[in-house]
């Protein structure tokens, strides 16, 4: 009796699988605790968020569902990494 198994990582596609879109993507600033500083007009637009909404909201607030899990792995790793990515909702 014999057991054969392929096992491949389960979670959010990594950038390289993700297609390319200039128009959706757009740069935010966090200060450590992840509370928003300051997010690009068109990451405003595409949002539906105006400068105030995002002054009184959390950064956590605005990750997707989904990616909770992974935006919290990676904040932890910040101190040692430059890049996320992750989807706002």
């Amino acid at each position: 009796m014999a057991l054969f198994a392929v096992c491949t990582p389960f979670g959010p596609p990594s950038l390289l699988e993700m297609p390319v879109n200039e128009k959706a993507s757009f740069k935010s600033k966090h200060k450590l605790d992840f509370s928003m500083v300051s997010m690009e007009p068109r990451g405003r637009s595409l949002l539906g968020y105006n400068e105030s909404d995002l002054s009184n909201r959390g950064g956590y607030d605005l990750i997707h569902q989904d990616d909770l899990f992974y935006v919290a792995s990676a904040h932890q790793e910040c101190m040692f990494v430059l890049f996320v990515s992750f989807r706002f909702v």
